[in-house]
């Protein structure tokens, strides 16, 4: 088996993706904030196919973790978390628990058609396993397209409005890291908010995993492994944060950004 595998992988945000985040105001990131924290930040982040493919054939399978000769490397919960967390999301989460750190919540069906706002008759695109990017692009994309859905929502114009920046965020984690929103939730008279950051962790473990035995595609939140690795190869004192880093991710001059 080739030692550096060859594969295919997300390169950048949809077009259409950024034209959302452009029409959304300054209110709307806000709220963005809250939810994702720096994620946003991926979108203007640029995949780089042959650093994750290296990087890949490093991978021990065995004991999940990059070996170089004798360093070993590796991503943590921590390292994620703390890079995706901004004052917005600190505030949001004020309940953390940690020993449910590793329990994602997953919202029903009823949860979902109301976090949206949707008639229950119209509501057949979310009853899926998986919420396609444009269905939602085609309802929240833009502050026109309330008109063009209104009878099938059970909202105000103003609510729906309100209810964009959560559909950005199904979106984007969606087509960025190929997950849903996993936002507050009542357990034993409690909310409790559960970060994505154990998620996005697994999904890099298993696309390593997969691509080291030969599988043609990266499902697995490559942009934030490649924002990984380039921190802690990065010039400077301790691991650059994700939020601080130019637009093209500096990858276009690496001999800046390496030792």
């Amino acid at each position: 088996m080739d030692r550096f595998p060859k594969f295919d992988m997300l390169v950048e945000a949809l077009a259409l993706l950024k034209m959302w985040y452009n029409d959304l105001n300054a209110f709307h990131k806000r709220d963005l904030n809250k939810y994702i924290g720096a994620l946003t930040e991926l979108i203007n982040m640029v995949g780089w196919l042959e650093l994750v493919e290296v990087l890949t054939g490093y991978w021990d399978n065995e004991r999940m973790v990059f070996q170089f000769e004798t360093i070993e490397i590796i991503p943590t919960i921590e390292e994620i978390r703390d890079e995706i967390d901004t004052v917005g999301t600190g505030l949001e989460r004020r309940v953390r628990k940690q020993e449910n750190i590793l329990i994602p919540n997953k919202p029903t069906l009823e949860d979902i058609i109301n976090c949206l706002g949707l008639r229950k008759d119209y509501a057949y695109w979310v009853e899926s396993s998986s919420i396609s990017f444009r269905d939602l692009y085609v309802r929240f994309g833009h502050a026109s397209f309330y008109a063009n859905y209104n009878q099938k929502f059970k909202v105000t114009f103003k609510e729906w409005d309100g209810i964009r920046p959560l559909a950005f965020t199904i979106a984007l984690l969606v087509i960025m890291l190929a997950h849903t929103l996993f936002h507050g939730h009542m357990n034993q008279g409690q909310v409790k908010y559960y970060p994505i950051a154990p998620v996005i962790l697994s999904d890099m473990y298993c696309a390593l995993g997969r691509c080291k035995e030969g599988h043609r595609y990266f499902q697995g939140c490559n942009l934030f492994l490649q924002w990984w690795i380039l921190s802690h190869l990065a010039k400077g004192h301790g691991t650059q944060q994700l939020h601080t880093l130019d637009n093209d991710n500096s990858l276009k001059g690496l001999n800046d950004v390496l030792f």
